[in-house]
């Protein structure tokens, strides 16, 4: 899951405000911003801790202003803020790693509703950082976060089910879960669909469906969807290639129209 992990994280590290005043605009200059956040508005903390941990403009990066100003946003309850104290944390962002401190952090952040800081958890307690490897505690994370719609969750917790982690293996609802967070656009899950669709595993062999998703898979950065589309390609006539290129099309028509649902939600 490291791929996907890694990606997940940096996503996470430039997610946008949050919360229910979120239309709200902000100051744009750092000063005023500043005199917003010291006066305890915590979307201005938390956007304060955002451009102190990547530097911008010509405020310097400085990771331990930025936890200063995400702690005290956390400490108010701004959910964003308390998932990115969990991930410096589980990173070890200007700071040794503490795995403890990122659960509490996660911890905080989840039973808010924050779909990023719920999967982590679920990542956590596969892993055994911070506490013991717990499959069932994790099977309930990724699950929360399948059902929000986060499809680093949904891929998780169809991996779960492939591999029987926590649960009776079950390669139909780990299918059906795979096809949720490939259409949310994550490509571990696109491959995976790609290789069931190829093997048979699970479903009905497919080799015009497995072209198709290793194809989006390639267009969603993963190196080795290329190098399975063209493997598949070579096992394939040419009505078969161009009715999986049409198909693909059609797929990436449909992940475009989810991201934009989601984009509304937010």
């Amino acid at each position: 899951m490291k791929p996907t992990l890694i990606a997940f994280l940096t996503l996470c590290l430039c997610l946008p405000l949050a919360g229910a005043d979120k239309d709200r605009p902000l100051p744009k200059e750092v000063k005023s911003l500043k005199v917003l956040a010291e006066k305890g508005d915590a979307r201005a903390q938390h956007y304060l801790g955002m451009i102190y941990s990547v530097g911008i403009g010509n405020i310097a990066r400085d990771l331990a202003e930025s936890a200063k100003w995400f702690r005290k946003a956390a400490l108010q309850g701004n959910a964003d803020a308390a998932l990115q104290l969990g991930l410096m944390d589980y990173l070890g962002k200007g700071k040794p790693k503490d795995f403890k401190g990122a659960l509490k952090w996660f911890s905080k952040a989840a039973l808010q509703g924050n779909a990023e800081a719920t999967v982590m958890l679920g990542t956590m307690n596969i892993e055994g950082k911070g506490k013991p490897k717990d499959f069932k505690e994790a099977l309930k994370w990724n699950r929360k976060a399948a059902l929000q719609g986060n499809a680093t969750g949904q891929f998780q917790y169809g991996t779960m089910h492939y591999r029987g982690i926590g649960i009776p293996k079950d390669v139909k609802e780990a299918l059906k879960w795979y096809r949720k967070a490939a259409e949310n656009g994550n490509s571990q899950a696109q491959f995976n669909l790609g290789s069931m669709y190829f093997n048979g595993d699970g479903v009905k062999k497919d080799i015009v469906k497995a072209y198709a998703w290793f194809s989006i898979c390639s267009i969603f950065g993963d190196p080795q969807g290329g190098k399975f589309k063209d493997f598949v390609a070579k096992r394939m006539n040419k009505a078969q290639i161009a009715k999986a290129r049409v198909l693909a099309t059609e797929l990436l028509q449909e992940i475009e129209v989810n991201k934009k649902a989601r984009a509304k939600k937010k």
